[in-house]
């Protein structure tokens, strides 16, 4: 009986110790997305500043000055 009562401890840790390192390995791979989730929000972050400031420039640029194109001159086309 003990040698029944061995054999399946052993089969029973044996489930356990796969079953751990499944779940290592799903919680490795779950590190490795959120981190590139992670560059990816912290690119948009940087890539949104940088177009704030491009528009606020295009902004300034068209309150500041005269229009490229006097309104009574007629466009090369006509």
């Amino acid at each position: 009986m003990r040698a029944v009562e061995a054999t399946a401890c052993d089969s029973f840790l044996r489930m356990s110790e796969d079953r751990l390192t499944e779940l290592e390995l799903r919680y490795m791979v779950q590190q490795d997305l959120l981190q590139k989730l992670s560059d990816v929000v912290l690119q948009q972050g940087r890539d949104m500043e940088r177009l704030r400031r491009e528009l606020e420039l295009m902004r300034g640029r068209m309150n500041e000055g005269p229009a490229l194109m006097p309104a009574d001159d007629k466009p090369p086309h006509y």
